[in-house]
């Protein structure tokens, strides 16, 4: 069965742009959103890891584990809600390294993709764009969060018109060999 790739990538494309456009609109507040939200994760998943561990099983060895779990998450929620700009600092950091790994990633797609399209410098820039904001951001780690959001916004932005051009490529060249898959044409060579 052919697998179709261009859908994928132009609704990674799509949320992109949506998530760029909101945190352009809320610059203010999307980093302590973020941050807001993943202290009440820890706290919620920390409690269910304390709750599941008191009526859990015998076994003593995985309850010390579970145990120690709840503690390190309800810890790292407490932690998150007390000190966000701390957390924001955190998840810079983790963005950072996010961005530069992906971006490394999508430079190497885009080279073996070559084999198969043509001209595909559209997916080496969106690459190389988040491979050098990722070092920014790794560079200078606390930045305030309405500086953050912005870069942040502009960046998804970018990274969508650039994937969606991808898209586009991709599903033409889907159309015009329409009894091969992308994914064992790209994987020849």
């Amino acid at each position: 069965m052919k697998t179709h790739i261009w859908p994928i990538l132009a609704t990674r494309a799509a949320l992109a742009l949506i998530f760029g456009l909101l945190t352009l609109a809320w610059p203010g507040i999307t980093l302590l959103a973020l941050v807001v939200l993943f202290g009440a994760w820890c706290l919620v998943d920390g409690v269910s890891l304390a709750i599941s561990t008191v009526r859990g099983d015998d076994d003593r060895r995985r309850r010390w584990a579970d145990a120690l779990g709840a503690v390190a998450s309800v810890g790292l929620g407490v932690v998150t809600l007390v000190w966000p700009g701390l957390t924001a600092v955190g998840l810079t950091i983790l963005i950072g390294a996010w961005l530069v790994a992906g971006g490394a990633a999508e430079t190497i797609a885009a080279i073996r993709w070559r084999q198969v399209l043509t001209r595909e410098w559209v997916l080496v820039v969106s690459g190389l764009l988040s491979v050098v904001l990722g070092i920014v951001l790794l560079a200078a780690p606390a930045p305030g969060a309405l500086a953050l959001s912005q870069v942040i916004g502009i960046y998804a932005i970018v990274y969508a018109v650039m994937l969606g051009t991808m898209a586009v490529r991709v599903h033409h060249w889907e159309r015009e060999h329409p009894s091969v898959g992308f994914r064992a044409a790209s994987a020849t060579g």
